[in-house]
């Protein structure tokens, strides 16, 4: 700057000072919007990391625009609040969930493609290996990103679990069609052995030892005089076959 004024002034013409003082005035503003820039920069440190807030200081000093870390912020505005919110919950979750968000973290990308697009095509082993529910899984438009990782994480402890029941318990892994071929057999041989009891109650073998119906009525009386007890209807009723 005290170059500028030199030459300005060995110029020694009477527009020089006026010319000088715009330039001037234009340096003033500057400096007083640089300084402004900085304080409300310094307000950010609370929100920022060190390694942003210096190298929007480098952007401020040399004069430079911020609008594309502008426009970058603008982009992901939206995820502001579910981060504080997620920031709040965090120190309630457990280890587990904690891992289950990291691991997500890293299928980010096939994430955010699958809330982009209603037919999400999985490119990741984590996601294919859904399969062959997937398509129509990730095939509902109206669901935006939140319910499908809600929906996703459901999906997955669901199979673990199955997984868990399926070890302490292998009958579990038995196919449908093998489950339902023995109940038919069983229904079909409970169907055989009710027809057999019927027949044998209703026409008694003619070889086996039963004595007659009528020598049965003074054992298997309940009431009266001539009532048997539990005890003496056994007795009695082994001799008669």
């Amino acid at each position: 700057m005290p170059d500028d004024a030199k030459e300005f002034a060995r110029r020694a013409e009477i527009g020089a000072l006026d010319e000088f003082h715009s330039v001037l005035k234009g340096v003033i503003k500057r400096h007083a919007a640089k300084t402004e820039s900085l304080n409300r920069l310094s307000r950010l440190a609370d929100y920022f990391d060190d390694e942003w807030l210096q190298a929007q200081k480098r952007v401020i000093s040399a004069g430079r625009g911020n609008i594309e870390a502008v426009r970058h912020m603008q982009r992901f505005l939206h995820t502001i609040v579910p981060f504080q919110e997620f920031r709040l919950r965090a120190r309630s979750l457990s280890q587990a969930c904690l891992e289950v968000f990291a691991t997500l973290r890293e299928y980010e990308t096939d994430l955010s493609a699958s809330a982009a697009s209603s037919e999400f095509q999985p490119a990741s082993n984590m996601v294919a290996q859904f399969a062959p529910a997937t398509s129509a899984f990730f095939a509902a438009s109206e669901l935006d990103l939140p319910a499908r990782i809600r929906r996703l994480v459901r999906r997955e402890a669901c199979l673990a679990w199955k997984s868990q029941l399926e070890t302490e318990e292998p009958t579990l892994t038995i196919p449908k069609e093998e489950i339902t071929y023995k109940v038919k057999n069983l229904a079909d041989s409970d169907e055989l052995l009710r027809r057999l009891n019927r027949r044998i109650l209703a026409e008694p073998n003619p070889d086996s030892n039963i004595a007659h119906p009528k020598k049965w009525e003074d054992v298997t009386r309940l009431s009266g005089a001539r009532a048997r007890r539990l005890r003496e209807l056994v007795w009695h009723g082994a001799e008669l076959g």
